[in-house]
């Protein structure tokens, strides 16, 4: 049993589903509403993660490669539907629900084909810097028109990329464990990336209807 790893995961576990009804309860009529749909995807893909790692870090030690799986497929999905969410409500892109089960169905095929390669790692690291630059920018991007939500979007994507790059899950730092540094500050992203993109919808969706 690894309980302070099972409490910062359990963070992470109740950010996620907060953004996620942020995400879904607010979510203005319209395209932007299945931007955010996808959205909330992407955060559910590491929910599922974080609590399967609750599960084991308070003892179910039989979970370990099912969490490790988890957490792989997260990295390699849960950024880049954030980051494709991100500019297709910002340049509004008629993307329908088609489509978004299409580009989900990819990023499925292409975690399973690099696990199989043994590439998933790397794979993971540049999808999901991806998918994170993308986030990050259409947040700078939007902070001249849009500032809450590009400022929300802005302050998400730079606690992801310090998580991973200067945080990580190895060791520790000082006297925390990394890993339980890297869960809360993910979980600190959620709350952002929760209000960051409904606000961003909101305007956008206004400005769909006013012009």
């Amino acid at each position: 049993m690894q309980l302070a790893h099972a409490v910062s995961d359990s963070a992470l576990v109740f950010s996620a589903l907060a953004a996620i009804r942020t995400l879904i309860k607010g979510a203005p009529p319209g395209q932007a509403r299945l931007h955010l749909q996808a959205a909330a995807a992407g955060i559910a893909a590491m929910a599922l993660a974080a609590f399967t790692g609750v599960l084991r870090f308070a003892g179910a030690d039989v979970l370990a490669p099912l969490h490790g799986h988890l957490s792989g497929l997260a990295t390699c999905t849960t950024m880049p539907i954030l980051g494709a969410a991100a500019v297709a409500i910002a340049w509004p892109l008629a993307l329908s629900r088609r489509r978004w089960l299409w580009f989900l169905a990819l990023l499925v095929a292409l975690f399973a084909l690099t696990t199989a390669m043994e590439l998933r790692a790397a794979y993971g690291l540049v999808i999901g810097a991806a998918g994170t630059m993308g986030t990050l920018l259409v947040g700078l991007h939007s902070l001249r028109c849009r500032r809450n939500g590009g400022l929300m979007l802005t302050l998400g994507a730079g606690l992801v990329l310090i998580a991973g790059l200067a945080v990580g899950t190895q060791g520790e730092l000082g006297p925390f464990a990394r890993l339980d540094l890297f869960h809360y500050l993910l979980a600190s992203s959620n709350m952002f990336f929760g209000s960051g993109f409904l606000a961003l919808a909101i305007r956008s969706s206004q400005a769909d209807l006013g012009s």
